[in-house]
Parts: C-alpha cells; sequence; structure tokens
C-alpha cells in the first residue's frame, strides 16, 4: 500500500494524482521470515488479520481490502493452515471470523479512538446520523486488561450497548469463542470498568 501510494505521488500528475486509489487484493497473517510463525488457522493469526483490516479501513486512498482468501485448494488443510476464512461445511474459521467482525458491525463512518497503548487500543465506527456506534477493543497482550474506560464525545446521548467476544485459550487456539456476552445500560456516555481477556478483540455496539 506505501509503495503503491509513494509512485502515484510521485509519478502521477497532480490532477489524476486525487482520484487513483489503492487496492489491497491479497492480505493475511503470513510470517515469510525463517523458521518464522506457524501458518496455523488460530486465533492469534485471526487477530493479526483483523488489525490489519483495521489500519486498511482508515486509509482514505484504500478502496477496498481482501483477505486471501475464502476456500484454496484442499479442505482437509483448513484448520492447519490460515488461507481458509471457511472450512469444509462453510464453518467461520479464525480467518474468518477477523473478517466478520468488521462486515458485522461496521457502520457507515470510522471515527477517531484516542488513548490505548502498545498492547490495548480501539477502533470506532458509526452511524451516518451517530444513533449507532461500534467500538472494537483489540488485546494484544497474553495478559488480562481490567478496568478500561470508555468515554464517548458526541452529541448522541448513548443508551444501550452488546457486547460480544472472540476470544480463546490463547494465540494458537485453533476454536476460539465467539459469543454475545449482554447486554447493559449506558449513562453519561461512558463505559467502565471493562475487563478484555489477553488475546480477544471485544466488540461494542451502542445505540443511541
Amino acid at each position: 500500500m506505501r509503495t503503491a501510494l509513494a509512485a502515484i505521488d510521485r509519478y502521477v500528475s497532480e490532477t489524476d494524482r486525487s482520484r487513483l486509489k489503492v487496492v489491497v487484493s491479497e492480505t493475511n497473517s503470513k510470517d515469510y521470515s525463517a523458521n518464522g510463525w506457524r501458518d496455523t488457522n488460530t486465533l492469534g493469526h485471526a487477530l493479526v488479520t483483523f488489525d490489519t483490516l483495521g489500519l486498511l479501513l482508515q486509509k482514505e486512498r484504500v478502496l477496498s481490502a481482501m483477505v486471501w482468501t475464502t476456500r484454496w485448494m484442499d479442505d482437509a488443510e483448513a484448520w492447519d493452515r490460515q488461507w481458509y476464512a471457511l472450512g469444509p461445511n462453510n464453518e467461520i474459521l479464525p480467518t474468518g471470523r477477523a473478517v466478520a467482525l468488521w462486515g458485522q458491525f461496521l457502520q457507515r463512518q470510522v471515527i477517531a479512538v484516542d488513548g490505548g497503548n502498545d498492547l490495548v487500543s480501539a477502533y470506532a465506527s458509526r452511524s451516518a446520523d451517530g444513533t449507532t456506534l461500534t467500538v472494537w477493543i483489540i488485546n494484544r497482550g497474553y495478559a488480562r486488561s481490567d478496568g478500561l474506560s470508555l468515554a464517548i464525545t458526541s452529541p448522541v446521548r448513548y443508551r444501550q450497548a452488546v457486547l460480544h467476544r472472540l476470544s480463546g485459550t490463547g494465540p494458537d487456539d485453533v476454536n476460539p469463542r465467539w459469543k454475545r456476552l449482554r447486554v447493559f445500560r449506558v449513562t453519561g456516555n461512558a463505559v467502565r470498568r471493562l475487563s478484555c481477556p489477553g488475546i480477544s478483540v471485544t466488540v461494542l455496539s451502542l445505540r443511541g
């Protein structure tokens, strides 16, 4: 993406430059280093793919990004290779769940999130009228992160939140849990005392 955008900026006329966008036609969590991370279809790989798509969604000059791939060559290896979003019976595998986390909850506009650190950070998007807001909190660390707070700056008053979570036993879990956990009331446009397990994505769907 960076190479393509740099080439557009360098070689394309100013008139055409503004209309050109980049398509990331293949992306995934492959580690190409020697003796690197195994290609298994795991929770850890899903988090990397989810995070990569989130970073690309923030780039206005990226038109689209596609995970390689839905199905590849041999269904028998679907659990052993992160190339498969769907299993032999079309069940959603960890790689597919990384895509579904965006597809199921993404709203019209990606918005800014301040705060976080190298291990715990968030993405957010809202509907055109602002009455629906989604926040994804990703915990890349092994340890549970407790006492997290979310403060929403918006003229819309959010009243209710639905909590979903993708989590498991660790980065090598090939059968991570995806679950709707609870519905709760929101007061003062703030969510307090959130707890996010290690190696997880927590999704908050808020309504005004």
